[in-house]
Parts: C-alpha cells; sequence; structure tokens
C-alpha cells in the first residue's frame, strides 16, 4: 500500500459547500415543486417533518465523524458498532449503488438541459459524457481545487435560488397568475404522506463525513456544516417554493417534469427560464461532484480494511486524492449512460430501490451511535448528539416509516421492494465472501475503535 496520505488542508466553506452540494440537485428541484403542487402551503409541515429526521441523523453523523475522523466514514462507523458484515452493506448498498443509479440519472439532466436549451441538435450524451470527464479531473486535481469548484457551485446555486425565490415573492417581473392565499387548499392530511416526498430535499449532508481526513478542525467544521447546511437549504427551497405556488397553478407545478423551470419562467420570462436552467446544471454538477469526492473515499477507507480490493487505497502522490476510486465511478457512470439506462422508465424505480438501502444505512448508523454510547461511554466525543438517544430512536422510527412507504403506486412499490431486496441480498453475499474466506474475521464482531484509528498511522 502507498505511504501517500490525505493532508487537511481545506477549511469550514469547503465542507459547507460539500453538504449542501449533494443535496440541492436537479431531481429535489423537481421533488420542491411536486411537493408544493400537490399540497400547496400543506407541504411546507411536511418540508419541517424532514428537516427535523435529517436534523437527527446529522446529529449521529456529527458525533461518529469526530469520535473516528476518517475518510471510510460510514463504514468506520457502523464497522466499529456493528461488526464488518454490515458495515460493507451499509456502504455498498447506500453509497455505491445509490451513485450509480441515481448519480447516473442525475448527471444525466445536464446534458439534456444543455443540448435543449443551448445546442439544440447535439446529442445530450455528448455533453453527459464530457461532463462526467470535467468532474473526473477535478477531483482527480485534488480537494483544494474540488472545494473551490464545489464552493462556487454550491455558492451560485443556493443564492440564485434565494434571488428568483425572493423576487416571485416581491411580485418583480411578470403578472402574477395563480390563486396564492384567498384560494389555496388545505388538506393537511396530505402532511404525514408528503414526508417521504419532502425527506429527498435534504438527504445527503453526512457526504462531508468522508472528507474528515482533509478537512482542518473537523470536531468542529464537520458538525457546523451540517447544522448549517441544512438550515440553508430548507429556507432556499421554502422561498423558492412559496414563489413557485405564487405564480403557477397548483395543478401545473404537480403535474410538470420540471416544475422549477414553469416557475421561473412565470416570474421572469426568458431570463428565469434561462437562469435556473444554468442553476439545475450546477445543481447536477455539484451533486455528481460530491459524489466524486465522498465515495471514493469511503471505498479508499475499506479498502485500508481490507473489505475491497487493496488498489482502491492508493492516492496519487501529487494530488492526494483516491484516483482508483475516481476512475471508477466516472466510468461506472458513463458506462451507464451510454446503455441508455437513465432514459427508460425504470431508471425511477432503480433509484428508488438504491434510495430505499440508503435509509437502512441510516439506520445502522443510529444503531452503531448507541452501541458505542454503551460500549465507550467514556471516549472522548468533540461533538456529542443533543438529547442522546432521543434523536436516534426517532431518526430509527421516522426512516422505518418512509421506507414502508417508499411510493403510493402498489405496483411500482413492489418493484421498488425487490430490487432493493436484489441490491442487499447480493452485496451481503459479497460481504460475507469476502469477509469469510478473503478477510478470515468475524463477520458481525465490532471492530475497536483503537484498532480502526491505528490503520490511519
Amino acid at each position: 500500500m502507498s505511504d501517500v496520505k490525505l493532508e487537511r488542508v481545506v477549511g469550514f466553506p469547503t465542507a459547507l459547500g460539500t453538504a449542501v452540494g449533494l443535496i440541492v440537485a436537479s431531481t429535489t428541484l423537481v421533488s420542491l415543486g411536486q411537493g408544493f403542487g400537490i399540497a400547496g402551503l400543506v407541504f411546507v409541515a411536511s418540508m419541517i417533518i424532514a428537516l427535523l429526521m435529517n436534523y437527527f441523523m446529522a446529529f449521529s453523523f456529527g458525533e461518529l465523524a469526530t469520535m473516528m475522523p476518517k475518510a471510510g466514514s460510514v463504514n468506520d462507523y457502523v464497522r466499529a458498532g456493528l461488526g464488518i458484515v454490515p458495515a460493507t452493506v451499509a456502504v455498498i448498498t447506500a453509497y455505491i449503488l445509490v451513485t450509480i443509479f441515481a448519480g447516473s440519472a442525475e448527471v444525466a439532466v445536464p446534458g439534456i438541459v444543455i443540448s435543449e436549451s443551448f445546442a439544440g441538435g447535439f446529442s445530450p450524451l455528448v455533453f453527459t459524457v464530457l461532463i462526467i470527464l470535467i468532474l473526473m479531473a477535478i477531483n482527480m486535481a485534488g480537494v483544494k481545487f474540488y472545494g473551490g469548484a464545489e464552493i462556487i457551485m454550491a455558492g451560485i446555486m443556493i443564492v440564485s435560488l434565494f434571488i428568483l425565490g425572493f423576487a416571485g415573492l416581491a411580485g418583480v417581473g411578470q403578472p402574477i397568475t395563480s390563486s396564492y392565499w384567498p384560494n389555496m387548499p388545505t388538506d393537511w392530511s396530505l402532511v404525514i404522506p408528503l414526508v417521504a416526498l419532502a425527506v429527498w430535499l435534504y438527504i445527503g449532508v453526512e457526504y462531508v463525513c468522508p472528507l474528515a481526513e482533509e478537512i482542518k478542525n473537523p470536531e468542529k467544521n464537520i458538525p457546523k456544516a451540517m447544522i448549517i447546511g441544512l438550515l440553508i437549504v430548507f429556507l432556499s427551497q421554502l422561498v423558492y417554493g412559496l414563489a413557485s405556488i405564487r405564480y403557477v397553478p397548483l395543478e401545473d407545478l404537480a403535474n410538470s417534469p420540471i416544475p422549477h423551470v414553469l416557475a421561473a419562467k412565470a416570474m421572469l420570462g426568458t431570463l428565469g427560464e434561462y437562469w435556473i436552467s444554468v442553476v439545475s446544471i450546477l445543481a447536477s454538477l455539484a451533486t455528481i461532484s460530491t459524489l466524486m469526492a465522498g465515495v471514493p473515499r469511503m471505498m479508499y477507507g475499506m479498502a485500508k480494511e481490507g473489505q475491497i480490493p487493496r488498489v482502491f487505497a492508493y492516492l496519487n502522490p501529487r494530488t492526494k486524492t483516491p484516483w482508483a476510486g475516481i476512475l471508477f465511478i466516472g466510468i461506472i457512470l458513463i458506462l451507464v449512460n451510454l446503455t441508455g439506462l437513465t432514459n427508460i422508465e425504470k431508471i425511477v424505480i432503480f433509484i428508488l430501490a438504491a434510495a430505499f438501502t440508503w435509509f437502512i444505512s441510516y439506520i445502522l448508523v443510529s444503531l452503531s451511535v448507541i452501541a458505542l454510547r454503551r460500549r465507550y461511554p467514556d471516549y472522548p466525543r468533540p461533538y456529542k448528539s443533543p438529547a442522546y438517544p432521543i434523536p436516534q430512536v426517532l431518526a430509527i422510527i421516522s426512516m422505518i416509516y418512509v421506507m414502508a412507504n417508499i411510493f403510493p403506486d402498489p405496483e411500482v412499490a413492489k418493484a421498488i421492494y425487490t430490487y432493493a431486496v436484489i441490491f442487499i441480498v447480493l452485496t451481503a453475499i459479497y460481504a460475507f465472501v469476502w469477509t469469510k474466506f478473503v478477510q478470515k474475521e468475524s463477520m458481525f464482531k465490532p471492530t475497536p475503535i483503537e484498532e480502526l484509528m491505528k490503520l490511519e498511522e
């Protein structure tokens, strides 16, 4: 294994950009518009409940990340709390598979937008592949280069949502065409059923944790980035959502595949349409760049601990980046798009099935916090989850609820559950075989924290 190690060279802005960068994606902008379209102002209550759920997880991730400030992130947290096999399943199903399926669909969006809005006649696939190659180069160039790009993309994206949202609320631009306050439906029975949709507006804030070995003062900057990042995302999307229902009839938002574009065009005409198109592109770029930063570092941590092939533990001597993981993720994204999988209806089922496994990872992380509190009551915790164990218990209950209500259509839900089970079973088989016959270690015996930390020396 290479002697090259990750270095602490970036600060809070990069941490915040990473925390925000994955959350605000093109797909979350669609979910935002459709949520407001279905329920109007009632969706705000769903957003607040979902925000609290994600804060519960941020508290858990903050505690674990500061106990074990390592690139392995979720793998190390679950391995210390529950053992090797649960840790391997948690990372592969909830992060690598999510990147392959959801990430492939996400990166296809800017290719389509560029092709239709700015370069008619060219295949969207050309732009999609070019974007992937550019993001690979950015991440290969080092965490400082990645951090600078992420700060710029996330900053423009969030500021634009605020500006467009406030412009809409103030009535700047086009004439208001939607009945805003007087005739807005208020069916409060929709609050709970729409929490599952609202969760997608915040999920992924923990992607800052794999940068723990490269962020200065991780014990302060990681929890702060997640807590502030979630609030920024909530406020920016709240403002834009409220502005959207002021300008666009609810049924139009609910039935549109691009409700955020409809709203911006209604607010500011052609300027708004092009502006939100750029925001949508930046949202996808920031999301994919964060995936390319986070997942390879998780794989780096797993490889150092022998859970996946050792090649993923090597760093570029000059840029200190996990080049094999970045190359792997980039190639997979290109291949999935070349197959055309992102252009067929079934990709929605794949995305939600992968997301289903994401919640399993969240549950395992919450259980790990509880297990480690019992096993290591006196271990240094620079950041402690407030009101323990209430956030962890509520997170587990709420995640189970969301998993049980993954999609309103029973037939689609059945397909989602089928693929999710396939993902989990195949990953569990790999974890079992690799741990039993390659590593030859106990599958469910927790790894001592001291042993995990020594692997970084």
